[in-house]
């Protein structure tokens, strides 16, 4: 997978988007969390559980790649049957377990790329689309997050704002995956 520019400069973009999305959350109330998102059969909270789970592999990966043994864990996930599992799994948690939750995923994920030296994006870790670059991995995090984002507020109301870097790195991974 190749993507052009700087691959550091995926960072910024994933950080500002996670605070933002804790943030925003952290005003929602408990109808807003049950009510339903742009993922068929899931409330915004079962988005945020998926989200949650997403950011503690992203860290796991990307922490094994710098040390140089990338994972192989998604040998076997299945994109349909494997995130079902686990929001199912977290049935009866109270919104504001899974709001804390994902923050501290968020903010151990955002600690860990602000660590990275500018050699250590091109490191391999693992993704979706196999063993690729920590920036690649990164853009598949942030485009997830990104349009899991809108997937829980849009619904809601609230229109999340369209930051350029953000929405270029998105486009840049949709391109690259193609």
């Amino acid at each position: 997978m190749v993507l052009d520019g700087d691959p550091a400069a995926i960072a910024g973009p994933t950080v500002r988007q996670r605070r933002r999305l804790v943030e925003e959350l952290g005003r929602l109330t408990d109808e807003q969390w049950a009510a339903p998102s742009r993922c068929e059969g899931w409330s915004a909270q079962d988005v945020i559980v998926h989200l949650d789970s997403t950011n503690a592999f992203w860290g796991f990966s990307l922490a094994a790649g710098r040390k140089g043994e990338p994972t192989r864990f998604l040998g076997t996930f299945d994109p349909v049957t494997s995130p079902a599992e686990l929001v199912a799994g977290a049935g009866g948690t109270p919104p504001g377990a899974v709001l804390e939750a994902f923050a501290a995923s968020s903010g151990a994920l955002t600690t860990l790329l602000e660590s990275f030296a500018a050699d250590a994006w091109t490191i391999t870790a693992e993704a979706p689309p196999g063993h690729v670059s920590a920036s690649a991995v990164v853009h598949h995090a942030l485009w997830d997050s990104w349009v899991h984002e809108r997937d829980v507020l849009l619904p809601l109301g609230i229109t999340p704002p369209e930051e350029a870097d953000e929405v270029a790195a998105c486009l840049r991974y949709g391109a690259a995956l193609a």
